[in-house]
């Protein structure tokens, strides 16, 4: 954690502590640890305001390369709690796929599970069949026909059970016989096929002769048993006699290779049938009866545009307006390949909205993120576009952070600066803002401003706040190029600076403040290149050499952190390995901290290493790693890991991805919502290469929801205001909560402050 989250006395941060072992107590030890000097957050935005194209959602890349071979094919995707932590997970299946044909992304990180080998198509459904609380898997494996997979307890591997041969397209539940087992119906095309199970038994029955697509169930001649739609048509339960399924069609015209959903989209208690094309082209039309299913239908075109390849329909409530609207999607061999939203206005009157013109096929919608509006999920089968992905709903997201810019015209010289802390410059008892080569007082009150800027000697980066030589105002250490300074604000509001060391070429990203040797007065340690120094604050530091040492030179200059790995007392510098790909440790060798420190691998990544944070996250004693990944590009693929400590100091770390987001350059730990727990607030940068960033860069509020349970996920912002070792959480209005604060890299020109208003406190 950053020394400036907790209150201070007048002019100055708390005393450094003791050192403090990571397998103590962690949350004391890492609030006083001062360990986290350049992490970045980020959390929750207010919504973009509605507009033609404009819509309430985020778009991001779940998996760019799910499985399915070099060209084809990503089929099947499903949506359910397959793990039982309340959160909606995805099953995804694939043609081609080798070991994964058959995996599950667990959310909220989205992390791949395997869960069985095999050629999987086209469709597949979710259900507890053993009624053990654990959602099953019903899929078709085109060399070993329909299967069911069984939900296994932990650690045990997912069991394949035969249900028949064949092949399906389409697959609908339902208890057809009413004997409390759910039987499978199974469209191949050709017709329908229903699988009667009765124990571990399935029987055979063909249901339907015709060809076709498009299946769904559902009582709609209110005789209490389910009845089977098949595209334009209707199949009448035979009420568990021996007699056939009575066919109806519904519409004698409509192309056989249809998409279907049962809705009830007027409310008036009976259920629409909405059909689409799902192979060729045609339009999208619902069908009502008014009683008699076996009495003619009422058509209503919907949408009255030509469509191709509509191989997504889904019902939902997207706009929370109280009436169904419509999700629909063109596959990528469609010319036009929209992704839309059909919004229902009112009787018979729909308003389409094109989400993306990158086409979807077998699209789900559920509500993926737990705030109560739906989400949408989808992939290509094949193409280049075959990938993964979400369209998360942004419509009841909490307005719980007011944005302020604090500068927007910073100077050029910014760019390229790392320094953002939060120093008492003024003595006025309110933390202000250092940010590079500037500081900003505090105006108070609402923090709208205005922000008094006030320029520090020379080419300053300022990085952090501490009261350096005891006299109770708050001073900053940072740089100047290539020397480490001390800046100190006089009475009369002038700055000096204090030249304290020369450094070989490089640039400092990680640095923090804390006691390396027992019984002295602090270390500030700092990453400078590929390199790792520390410098010890004397007793009288304008008078006094101030000593320099080097740790290491096998380091990167991103984050850094201070704990006890070892439990021997005295503080360990966390930081990453020098090709970015591993978090180390470096072991305090003890004594005045001049010998060889140890390295230590805890873990790695297949992207770059940014940010690094020690932080108790669940309460129990021992202190979590914090790690984020840079990947500086718009892919949605930099996570955001948990390591959870070893029992013993020489074990291997177990790294979990808590969340996946676009390089994420900004991390910061607190007690956002005031629960008790720790917090995590993260930021994308994705201006490393075009100054404005990405339209929808978001920041983000991960919510520690207690030991076990899955984090929950809060926008703070959406849109085009990047960070970079930024998003850092401060009391700046003395409200008692954390607010935010960040820079950026090419924004450089504009320095964001998001206010907390989650208390719900009047401004």
């Amino acid at each position: 954690m950053s020394p400036t989250r907790r209150p201070w006395p007048r002019g100055g941060p708390p005393p450094a502590p003791a050192a403090v072992p990571i397998r103590t107590p962690p949350r004391a030890a890492c609030r006083a640890l001062a360990t986290l000097a350049l992490l970045c957050a980020c959390g929750h935005p207010e919504p973009p305001p509605l507009g033609p194209q404009l819509l309430p959602f985020l778009h991001r890349v779940i998996d760019a390369a799910p499985p399915g071979g070099a060209d084809c094919c990503t089929d099947v995707l499903a949506i359910g709690d397959l793990d039982g932590d309340g959160h909606n997970d995805l099953v995804v299946g694939s043609e081609n796929g080798g070991a994964d044909g058959l995996v599950w992304y667990r959310a909220p990180g989205y992390e791949r599970q395997t869960i069985g080998q095999g050629e999987f198509t086209t469709d597949a459904v979710l259900a507890d069949f053993d009624r053990d609380g654990r959602l099953d898997v019903i899929a078709s494996d085109l060399g070993r026909g329909l299967c069911w997979f069984r939900n296994p307890k932990p650690g045990e591997p997912w069991l394949r059970l035969p249900i028949g041969e064949g092949y399906a397209h389409d697959f609908a539940l339902a208890d057809v016989d009413r004997d409390g087992d759910l039987d499978v119906f199974a469209g191949d095309k050709r017709g329908v096929v229903l699988w009667r199970r009765s124990g571990a038994q399935w029987q055979r029955e063909a249901v339907v002769t015709a060809a076709g697509e498009g299946i769904a169930c559902a009582d709609l001649d209110d005789d209490g048993w389910p009845d089977l739609v098949f595209g334009a048509s209707w199949s009448r339960n035979p009420c568990g006699t021996a007699a056939p399924w009575e066919r109806t069609l519904i519409d004698t015209g409509w192309p056989a290779a249809t998409r279907v959903a049962l809705a009830d989209l007027d409310g008036d208690g009976r259920l629409e049938l909405v059909c689409t094309a799902a192979e060729g082209e045609g339009r999208i039309a619902s069908f009502a009866h008014r009683g008699d299913p076996r009495a003619p239908w009422t058509k209503h075109v919907i949408w009255n545009d030509a469509l191709v390849g509509v191989h997504s329909l889904q019902p939902a409530d997207v706009d929370l307006d109280g009436d169904l609207d419509l999700v629909v999607a063109e596959m990528h061999t469609s010319p036009q390949r929209r992704v839309a939203i059909l919004y229902q206005d009112g009787p018979h009157a729909w308003r389409p909205v094109v989400l993306a013109t990158s086409g979807s096929h077998n699209l789900r919608v559920a509500d993926l993120d737990d705030d109560g509006d739906p989400d949408l999920v989808g992939k290509n089968y094949a193409g280049p576009e075959r990938r993964l992905e979400l369209w998360e709903n942004q419509l009841v997201a909490p307005r719980a952070w007011r944005y302020f810019a604090i500068d927007r015209t910073r100077p050029a010289s910014e760019f390229g600066k790392f320094g953002c802390c939060f120093p008492d410059i003024d003595g006025d008892g309110l933390r202000d803002v250092v940010a590079g080569g500037f500081a900003y007082r505090n105006p108070g009150g609402t923090l709208a401003g205005p922000w008094p800027r006030e320029a520090l000697p020379g080419n300053a980066d300022g990085q952090l706040a501490a009261d350096v030589d005891a006299d109770g105002l708050c001073d900053v250490l940072g740089f100047d190029g290539d020397q480490l300074r001390w800046f100190e604000r006089g009475a009369d509001g002038c700055w000096t600076a204090t030249a304290l060391a020369e450094l070989p070429a490089g640039r400092t990203q990680g640095i923090a403040l804390g006691d390396l040797i027992a019984g002295g007065r602090n270390e500030l340690v700092f990453t400078h290149g590929k390199e790792l120094f520390a410098v010890t604050l004397p007793d009288d530091p304008a008078h006094t050499p101030w000593p320099l040492w080097r740790i290491a030179d096998d380091n990167e200059e991103e984050g850094i952190a201070l704990g006890d790995l070892d439990a021997d007392g005295d503080l360990d510098v966390f930081a990453q390995d020098e090709d970015g790909h591993a978090s180390v440790c470096y072991l305090n060798p003890g004594g005045e901290g001049r010998g060889t420190w140890p390295r230590r691998t805890l873990g790695t990544s297949r992207e770059w290493l940014d940010r690094l944070a020690l932080a108790d996250l669940d309460g129990d004693g021992v202190a979590e790693l914090i790690t984020t990944e840079e990947t500086q590009d718009w892919d949605w693929n930099a996570a955001v890991y948990v390591h959870r400590a070893p029992a013993t100091a020489d074990g291997v770390w177990h790294g979990e991805s808590i969340a996946r987001l676009r390089s994420v350059n900004s991390l910061d730990v607190g007690d956002v919502d005031g629960d008790g727990d720790l917090d995590l607030v993260v930021a994308e940068h994705t201006d490393q290469r075009i100054a404005t960033g990405a339209p929808d860069n978001a920041t983000v509020l991960l919510l520690n929801e207690g030991a076990g349970q899955p984090w929950r996920t809060e926008w703070i912002d959406i849109g085009p205001r990047s960070s970079h070792l930024g998003a850092k959480l401060v009391d700046l209005d003395l409200d008692g909560d954390l607010d935010l604060v960040s820079p950026a890299w090419r924004q450089y020109r504009e320095l964001h402050l998001w206010r907390n208003d989650r208390s719900g406190r009047a401004r």
